[in-house]
């Protein structure tokens, strides 16, 4: 059975949620060591539900395509803010913190809010 990391948690998957998981890797392809968090993610939401955050373009097309709810990470940092979970500042260094890990955005920290609110994430 394969395992798959939930908020931080490491879970079992299911047999319904491995034949999904199997479904969704198959159609990423990458070979066996890519796309396994994207498929996990779209095995998991489709099963039980939720909201699917993923970055990647494939997989969010796979979502969109499957009816499931899905954003992005910056989303989830500008809600995160929204409900007063972490600050302004926080939020701006989070996104700073994964521009640093080469990851592909669409705005750094210090323009997080500017961007949020073109997204239309903001009132």
């Amino acid at each position: 059975m394969r395992a798959l990391i939930f908020i931080g948690e490491i879970r079992e998957l299911t047999e319904i949620e491995e034949i999904a998981f199997a479904r969704y890797k198959t159609e990423l392809a990458g070979g066996p060591d890519r796309n396994n968090g994207e498929a996990g993610v779209l095995a998991r939401v489709k099963v039980h539900g939720g909201i699917a955050v993923i970055d990647e373009s494939a997989a969010t097309r796979i979502a969109l395509r499957e009816g499931l709810e899905v954003h992005g990470t910056l989303w989830l940092v500008v809600n995160a803010q929204r409900e007063n979970l972490i600050t302004r500042p926080e939020a701006e260094s989070i996104v700073d913190q994964l521009a640093a890990t080469d990851m592909r955005l669409p705005t750094d920290g210090a323009g997080l809010f500017a961007w949020a609110y073109n997204e239309g994430l903001l009132p």
